[in-house]
């Protein structure tokens, strides 16, 4: 016998007190967040970051080569990475940092800009990057008890290598990864609300009208 299929929606009660948690959850004085001047002044950051050739794009999939170099097909540089730079970029925004091109270049060449949040040693012998989260401590939020999430999903799904991914897709991952106004944090605890599409909707929509 068949096992029934399961709801494309959730029954109309829940998606009402999983908004009201979200709801809740974005007004609370609790929720680290940046403030309204230093989101814009990340995306500008990242707009241009996206735009400067020569620096690389940090790109959410990898298959054991975190922090390696490769080259797109378009000629631009990307490096796999997991999750890391976004804590990162969402810890300074909170601090109220605005870094500049440059004082991202020189993060670059300084190694310290999170590319994983532990490496194996292969891995690490093959990298070029090898800054990761862990070191952070207390000063990444996943170090002080949160999960980072995106409202506007980041993965990368399928098997076609990055570098054959068509460069404007890697543009827009790049950004959703990246923009501190695209992330959220909750307690570990309570992290899988973070993965709920009901929540990030909600939140995305109260964080948009303030």
């Amino acid at each position: 016998m068949p096992f029934p299929i399961a709801p494309d929606l959730l029954p109309e009660g829940m998606n009402n007190r999983v908004e009201e948690l979200a709801r809740i959850w974005s007004q609370s004085a609790s929720r680290p967040t940046p403030s309204s001047r230093v989101v814009q002044h990340w995306n500008q950051l990242i707009e241009n970051w996206v735009n400067d050739a020569g620096l690389p794009l940090l790109v959410r999939k990898f298959d054991n080569n975190r922090g390696s170099v490769l080259q797109h097909e378009s000629g631009r540089f990307i490096v796999p990475v997991d999750n890391s730079p976004a804590p990162w970029a969402l810890s300074r925004a909170v601090a109220e940092e605005e870094p500049t091109l440059e004082e991202i270049r020189n993060a670059f060449a300084a190694d310290a800009i999170p590319v994983a949040m532990a490496m194996s040693g292969p891995e690490r012998a093959s990298a070029r990057y090898r800054c990761n989260l862990t070191s952070m401590g207390l000063g990444s939020p996943n170090g002080a008890g949160w999960k980072v999430c995106h409202i506007k999903r980041v993965g990368l799904a399928g098997t076609i290598p990055i570098g054959a991914l068509p460069e404007p897709q890697l543009r827009e991952h790049f950004r959703r990864l990246m923009a501190p106004g695209n992330m959220f944090v909750i307690p570990k605890k309570y992290s899988g609300l973070g993965e709920l599409p009901e929540f990030c909707d909600a939140i995305s929509r109260l964080l948009e009208t303030g």
